[in-house]
């Protein structure tokens, strides 16, 4: 076992102590699908957030689904991530990493397992967002990529919510090993962007339960992980560290404060 599987056991490890001594309201799991057509020797790992409607502390304030969402993905294997390409024109260039699933309609997002096409908006691969059913609302606030062991800041484009459309983007996405999504849905309930899939009646917690929040594409039995913060409209963060594909869910943790992902009201 390599040094660096073996560092990231020990972070989750410590995240699922946390997450055993404090109240958590939402939760993370995983799903696991493997890939077909030219995602063919590949897993499709989608991440999902969700919380009772009935009993959870979320639900007792009144919020209505999943707003926030500050996420990193990690491919702990051979990598990379396989990402959609495309640009917001629908020209073929294909040199727009589509990350925020922007133009992907929620039942391609959450059960596709080969890419479509890639000369439209819908370039579908690994991509975080707080999924939205017209697929437009996502308000990104920070892209940071790996590479390498490097990583790329300051190269999202909010006013199109893709990567800026250079052949620079082809490279550094081809090579992903690591990506880091912040952002929010606006106009919380009453926007027709917002997402309530996230509050779920019986909510147990079981794969595939809530709203889609990541889509991971890699090499078939790649260790994904998945580490952040998420937020309902209404209630604390919770702050998550599951790993995938591996046998059950690590658990999530009520850490107070939004911080940086403050929920915002905005009217249309």
């Amino acid at each position: 076992m390599s040094n660096r599987i073996k560092a990231l056991g020990a972070a989750l490890v410590g995240s699922v102590l946390m997450a055993s001594s404090a109240s958590a309201a939402i939760f993370v799991n995983s799903t696991t699908t493997p890939g077909t057509g030219d995602y063919a020797g590949k897993d499709i790992v989608r991440f999902w957030a969700g919380f009772d409607a009935a009993n959870s502390p979320e639900a007792l304030q009144g919020a209505s689904g999943i707003q926030s969402l500050k996420i990193t993905l990690t491919d702990a294997g051979t990598g990379p991530f396989s990402v959609g390409f495309t640009t917001p024109s629908g020209i073929p260039k294909k040199t727009t990493a589509n990350v925020y699933g922007i133009g992907i309609d929620d039942p391609t997002a959450r059960t596709a397992t080969s890419s479509t096409d890639n000369n439209t908006f819908e370039a579908f691969g690994t991509a975080a967002v707080v999924r939205d059913p017209r697929g437009n609302g996502f308000s990104p606030q920070a892209l940071a990529i790996s590479n390498d062991g490097v990583t790329y800041t300051s190269i999202a484009d909010p006013a199109n919510g893709t990567t800026n459309p250079t052949a620079t983007n082809t490279t550094l996405f081809g090579n992903l090993k690591g990506l880091r999504v912040e952002g929010f849905l606006q106009n919380p309930t009453t926007g027709p962007a917002f997402d309530a899939s996230g509050k779920v009646a019986g909510f147990t917690n079981a794969p595939g339960q809530g709203s889609l929040i990541a889509v991971a594409v890699v090499p078939h039995g790649d260790l994904v992980t998945a580490v952040g913060q998420v937020a309902g409209d209404k209630g604390d963060t919770s702050g998550f560290a599951v790993a995938s594909p591996e046998p059950g869910t690590f658990g999530v943790f009520t850490i107070g404060a939004l911080g940086v992902l403050a929920r915002r009201r905005r009217k249309a």
